[in-house]
This record gives structure tokens, sequence and C-alpha cells, in this order.
């Protein structure tokens, strides 16, 4: 598997990470941090008139990361794709080898990251 390394810049302040298409992404009413169930994950981004938001995504074992995640969980992927897209475009389909994957996801700032990084495995 490969490593990819992404720049948005989401109009609304989030992206989501999801396994099919077709999901309410949840919303963190406190605090704009990332919020999840699992259908999807809603992550904080960099609001775009401030800027771009490099997203990192691969294989968990292909990252190295060393902190621990600021979210640490499992998403159903029925179509085996992690499916990253904002309120308006998709982003990047990232095939997975399982219907269901832990995820884990880092960010350099809790509500407005300018640097995300997202890990994946068999769940």
């Amino acid at each position: 598997m490969v490593v990819k390394t992404l720049v948005i810049a989401p109009e609304y302040v989030s992206f989501y990470v999801a396994g099919r298409r077709e999901v309410t992404p949840p919303i963190d009413l406190d605090y704009g941090r990332i919020a999840a169930t699992r259908e999807c994950i809603t992550v904080p981004s960099l609001y775009s008139n401030d800027g771009d938001t490099t997203v990192v995504v691969g294989p968990l074992s292909e990252l190295n990361q060393t902190l621990t995640p600021d979210h640490d969980g499992l998403l159903d992927t029925p179509h085996r794709l992690l499916m990253l897209s904002d309120a308006l475009i998709d982003i990047a389909d990232i095939p997975v080898s399982s219907t269901r994957t832990h995820i884990r996801i880092w960010v350099n700032h809790p509500t407005q990251p300018d640097h995300v990084v997202i890990g994946w495995a068999d769940g």
C-alpha cells in the first residue's frame, strides 16, 4: 500500500471519512473537534480562507506515528474504501482490505488543524 498526501481547502472547516457515500456526518456541538460514528468520521480542518490543510493517509504500519492519536476507532467500510469528502466534493477514495477498518487520526490543532494524519488497518 502507499501513503498518499492530499492538500485540501474545505469550505466548511471539516471533511469526512466514511465507508459509503450516503451517511449522516456526526457533529461535535461543543468544540468542533473530531466526531465519529461507525459510519462516518468528521475531521476538523483549517478554514479555506486561512489556507490549505495537508492530509496524509496510509496504512498504520507505514506511518510511524508515535504520539497518542486524537481519534482511535472502527469504521464500517462495506465497499472496502475509505471515502474522503467535504460538504461539496469527493476528495479521494482509498482502497482498504476489510469491511471493518481500524482508523487512527492525528491532528496538529484540535479545532483548525492544517496537518492531519489518517492511518488505517484491518479492523
